[in-house]
């Protein structure tokens, strides 16, 4: 089981280790895992029957859910005994959010073709139907790849609610005091954000003349000296 500074923080903090919290969200996750497995189960029967009411797209989307949710649960649970720094940990956590993001704007389709069906009475067309099946994956990649790189450098005086997500070099666990402090704090700002938003601010600093330190230009001697 891997620690690192994560767990010492934590520790610190307050905190559980990452692989006591893992431990602790088991039963959690078991339900969820056997309920998702029961549901698609369920369902591969079904298909097994050749059941032509499965060719709604309603039942296209719960099936969808319950992967997502299959797979984002599976994950959160073995992500604790990952070393934080490792590649491991940054395509556990690329994909729980994808999962996550996918399950909800899943159960969000279905709540609108049920809007559709019921409320309004629209006639389902191909067109209608293929963006709503497409709107969950789509959604759940885009706030998957928002992930990458988009790791949080905190100050020990500023812990996460949850410090095992975050990345803490060494250098951190010394207080800075001064300008040091104060730069770090703005380093603070500009990586809580995901890396395609920190590269347009780089860009906006450095065009907005943020990026350019000016050279003091020498003063001419006084009278006298």
């Amino acid at each position: 089981m891997a620690g690192g500074i994560g767990d010492d923080i934590a520790i610190a903090n307050g905190f559980f280790p990452r692989g006591t919290r893992a431990v602790w969200i088991i039963p959690i996750t078991i339900l969820t895992i056997v309920g998702d497995y029961s549901v698609l189960l369920f369902y591969l029967v079904a298909y097994g029957a050749r059941l032509s009411i499965l060719r709604h797209p309603l039942h296209k989307m719960i099936i969808m859910m319950f992967v997502f949710n299959f797979i984002g649960a599976f994950l959160l649970y073995f992500v604790g005994f990952v070393n934080p720094e490792s590649v491991g940990c940054k395509a556990g956590i690329f994909i729980i959010v994808g999962s996550v993001t996918g399950d909800y704007c899943a159960a969000f389709s279905i709540c609108w073709m049920l809007f559709q069906s019921l409320v309004l009475q629209w006639r389902r067309t191909n067109l209608m139907e293929t963006l709503t099946l497409f709107f969950p994956p789509l959604t759940a990649l885009l706030y998957g790849l928002l992930t990458i790189g988009g790791y949080v450098h905190i100050l020990p005086s500023h812990p996460l609610p949850f410090p095992s997500y975050s990345h803490h070099p060494p250098s951190y666990q010394i207080r800075p005091h001064g300008p040091r402090r104060r730069m770090l704090a703005r380093q603070h700002d500009l990586m809580a954000l995901p890396s395609p938003l920190r590269w347009l601010v780089h860009i906006g600093r450095v065009h907005g003349g943020h990026g350019h330190r000016h050279r003091a230009q020498p003063q001419p001697p006084r009278p006298g000296q």
